[in-house]
């Protein structure tokens, strides 16, 4: 299985992306600290993190499976 991560701005734009395979324990934090990773560098002034109250970036989670 696939699991890719996408971290979107506040109008739904892609702004970083990263995907890996999921073949043991641990794998999907390794994944989703990648794809972070990759945004934070990416991405230097933009925080990840804001107010409660102000829309900042979105981390989307999704998998896939390949085919054989």
């Amino acid at each position: 299985m696939v699991l890719v991560v996408e971290i979107k701005d506040p109008s739904g734009a892609i702004v970083a992306s990263h995907e890996g395979n999921i073949s043991a324990e641990g794998d999907v934090a390794r994944i989703v600290g990648e794809g972070v990773a990759k945004f934070r560098k990416e991405n230097p002034t933009v925080p990840l993190m804001l107010s409660a109250d102000q829309a900042g970036p979105t981390i989307s989670i999704r998998h896939y499976f390949k085919p054989n």
